[in-house]
């Protein structure tokens, strides 16, 4: 950060202007402020007129006023220009609006708390069901090689596992191209949460997420 020893480097023609709008808005601010112990609201002439004494454009006191309004330091309208937002938003908030939105504020952090439940829920349910496909693809396996060794012998059970494994590669193309995703591991687990979870959602009343499409 500048200090004595470090100053801040000098404004170039490119940041110069910004410095110089900053400067207005802080000038016209502490007038503002000053003005604002003695009276709510001013029109916007007035306005006008008091940027005028710090030598700001009418242009400029428009853009200013919009700035000023994002801060939260005046409220402006076409014709008049409150000094005291805060207390004019109080004024606006009856007693039952500001208990509407403190309902609101609660169901929505209710809201936030099911949806992390359920995503907890789904998460475990996408690992379970990840185990239980990698769990069939072993026993799979296994019974291919008992038919293989013991039962029928390689001759017999080449083309049957020719056949399963054709079949399974098949499925697998199919659910890649139906869900969009691309053939990976993270794709398969995320296809998996993202169903689980909008299936869950929807039993909970909730909306479900919305599926990324191209």
């Amino acid at each position: 950060p500048p200090t004595l020893e470090n100053p801040p480097p000098q404004p170039t023609p490119q940041t110069l202007p910004g410095l110089l709008y900053a400067a207005d808005a802080i000038r016209l601010r502490e007038r503002l402020a000053a003005g604002r112990e003695l009276r709510a609201t001013i029109t916007w002439r007035e306005f006008v007129e008091l940027c005028g004494d710090l030598n700001i454009s009418p242009a400029r006191a428009l853009s200013l006023a919009a700035d000023l309004q994002l801060t939260g330091s005046i409220l402006h309208t076409d014709g008049a220009v409150c000094l005291r937002p805060g207390e004019l938003i109080s004024h606006m908030l009856s007693s039952n609006a500001i208990s509407v939105l403190a309902e609101a504020d609660e169901l929505g952090a209710s809201t936030r708390s099911t949806m992390v439940d359920l995503d907890s829920k789904a998460r475990v349910a996408t690992t379970r069901t990840a185990a239980l496909v990698g769990f069939g693809l072993a026993v799979q396996g296994a019974v291919l090689f008992r038919l293989t060794y013991w039962e029928l012998g390689w001759d017999t059970v080449e083309p049957l596992a020719f056949f399963v494994g054709q079949g399974t590669t098949i499925c697998w193309f199919l659910f890649f191209v139906g869900s969009n995703k691309e053939a990976a591991y993270m794709s398969l687990d995320s296809v998996l949460f993202q169903r689980i979870r909008a299936r869950l959602y929807r039993r909970a009343g909730l909306e479900p997420a919305a599926k990324p499409r191209p």
